[in-house]
C-alpha cells in the first residue's frame, strides 16, 4: 500500500489526506494533508502575520525516505525555527521537471514567503527523460529558444506494465549489476552527464520560471542563485496529439557558484 497515486499532469503524486503506517519500513509511515503534502499539521491557504512559511521541494531526499513525518528535514525546519511553518512537497523519484510542475500546481496557490528547492544530479537527468525506471512522466527540453514540457497528459499504465518496470528496477539494484557499473563501459554516469550538459538551458529556464512565478528577486537552491533576466523566452507545453501548446511567460537564469 502506498500514499502515491497516478497523476496525468505529473506522473505520480501523493494522495490527499492519506496515511500509510509502514510505507517506508516497519513503523515508518507517511501521512499527507488535504493538499497532498507530507505531514499531519494542517496548512491554511492564508498566512497570518506572525508565521513565516517555507515550501520545500525535492525528491526522496526531501521526502525523507527512511524516516517518519516529524524527522524529514522539511519538518525539522518547522520544529527548530520559531514561528515557522513548512509545506512539504518532497516526492520519491521526482525529477526537476515534476517538482517544478507540482509546486506550480499545488504550492504556488498557498501563501508562503520562501521556497527551498533541493537539487541532486539524479533529479537533473530524470527531468530530461520520458520515464523513470519504466514509470511514465513528463520531461523538459529547450528547443528554438523555448522551454518545452513534453508528454502531457502522462499516458496511463496498466498494473502489468508497472510491475514489469518494478522488476527492472530490482534487477538494477543487484550487487552484481552495481559491481559492473564500477567499470566505465557499464557506467551510465557519463551518458547522463552529457545529456544534462546538452540540455542545461532547460535547467536554467526552469529556475528562471520559479523566480518569475514567485515574484521574488532570486530563487536560492543548493549552491546556485537564479535571477530573472530582463527578457524572457516562452514556455510551451506539449500535451499530445491533437492538442495545442499552451504558452506562458517565462525567464531564464544563470547559475552563480
Amino acid at each position: 500500500m502506498s500514499t502515491r497515486r497516478l497523476a496525468r499532469a505529473l506522473g505520480w503524486v501523493n494522495a490527499r489526506g492519506a496515511s500509510v503506517p509502514s510505507e517506508l519500513g516497519i513503523g515508518i509511515g507517511i501521512t499527507t494533508d488535504r493538499f497532498g503534502f507530507r505531514g499531519s499539521n494542517p496548512v491554511a491557504r492564508a498566512l497570518t502575520p506572525d508565521i513565516f512559511r517555507i515550501a520545500c521541494s525535492g525528491d526522496s531526499f526531501t521526502l525523507g525516505y527512511g524516516v517518519d513525518d516529524a524527522h524529514a528535514w522539511c519538518a525539522r525546519l518547522a520544529s527548530e525555527l520559531p514561528h515557522t511553518e513548512t509545506m512539504h512537497l518532497g516526492q520519491a523519484a521526482y525529477g526537476l521537471d515534476q517538482a517544478w510542475l507540482w509546486y506550480q500546481r499545488d504550492g504556488l496557490p498557498i501563501a508562503h514567503q520562501l521556497q527551498l528547492f533541493a537539487l541532486t544530479d539524479v533529479r537533473l537527468s530524470r527531468a530530461l527523460e520520458a520515464d523513470n525506471g519504466g514509470r511514465n512522466k513528463p520531461s523538459i527540453a529547450f528547443r528554438d529558444g523555448k522551454l518545452r514540457v513534453n508528454g502531457l497528459p502522462v499516458a496511463p499504465q496498466s498494473y502489468k506494465e508497472l510491475n514489469r518496470a518494478y522488476s527492472t528496477r530490482l534487477i538494477r539494484r543487484l550487487r552484481f549489476v552495481q559491481w559492473l557499473r564500477r567499470f566505465p563501459r557499464f557506467d551510465g554516469t557519463r551518458v547522463r552527464t552529457a545529456s544534462i550538459a546538452a540540455q542545461w538551458p532547460a535547467v536554467e529556464a526552469v529556475f528562471g520560471e520559479l523566480a518569475a512565478e514567485t515574484g521574488r528577486g532570486a530563487v536560492n537552491c543548493s549552491s546556485c542563485t537564479c535571477r530573472p533576466p530582463r527578457t524572457s523566452p516562452r514556455v510551451q507545453t506539449t500535451r499530445g496529439a491533437g492538442s495545442k501548446p499552451r504558452p506562458r511567460p517565462a525567464s531564464a537564469c544563470s547559475f552563480l557558484t
